[in-house]
């Protein structure tokens, strides 16, 4: 084995071993935050709306303008990226009613399909 594959071997290595404890790390903040949600009546279902509410900016991501994070914040996103895919701490930000620019073509923006039609 060459030394280039030894040390890719080794890279590989120690890339699963983050993967592992990043699941680790998250899997017990998920499992502790689980715990507190309690699935009971409609006013505990309201209390969670308010809850997931509370946690949006106003404003943030209007127009599609793109949303940074910065410092730690960034840091912990990345590091959550990894693990869910998406940035999931911008995603509980931005308001569910964000005013989105119509990115279809011009000339279809009235475009009925035939199927709606009859």
């Amino acid at each position: 084995m060459t030394a280039e594959e030894l040390e890719v071997v080794i890279t590989n290595l120690r890339v699963e071993k983050l993967k592992e404890e990043l699941k680790r790390e998250v899997g017990s903040v998920m499992r502790s935050e689980l715990r507190n949600i309690s699935f009971g009546s409609d006013d505990d279902y309201e209390a969670l709306i308010r809850q997931d509410e509370a946690k949006k900016v106003p404003g943030l991501g209007d127009d599609g303008v793109p949303v940074t994070l910065q410092g730690e914040e960034a840091k912990r996103a990345e590091e959550l990226m990894k693990v869910e895919a998406f940035n999931i701490l911008l995603s509980d930000r931005i308001p569910y009613s964000r005013k989105l620019p119509d990115a279809r073509n011009p000339k279809y923006v009235f475009f009925v399909p035939c199927c709606f039609l009859k």
